[in-house]
């Protein structure tokens, strides 16, 4: 995968939570777009959650996987969504 697609998965407006899956069968989940950094050059990526912090060679991503759900926002009550 190049940069800009390693990127792509974080442009939504609003953002998506995804999980990242690897050759090696793991999988990551990415809240807020804020927890996924990719490398200038692409190599690497560098996914962080509250328990790890991941540095994933970019040709072991296999896949993104949108986390389906409501889009992260205030309820129609205006209450803030659970974490």
């Amino acid at each position: 995968m190049t940069r800009a697609q390693l990127l792509s998965i974080t442009k939504g407006t609003p953002f998506h939570p995804f999980e990242v899956r690897t050759s090696s069968g793991a999988s990551y989940r990415v809240a807020h777009p804020e927890q996924y950094w990719v490398s200038p050059k692409g190599e690497t990526i560098l996914i962080y959650t509250p328990k790890v912090i991941v540095f994933v060679d970019a040709p072991h991503v296999t896949e993104f996987v949108r986390i389906v759900g409501k889009p992260p926002g205030k309820s129609k009550r205006g209450a803030e969504p659970e974490t």
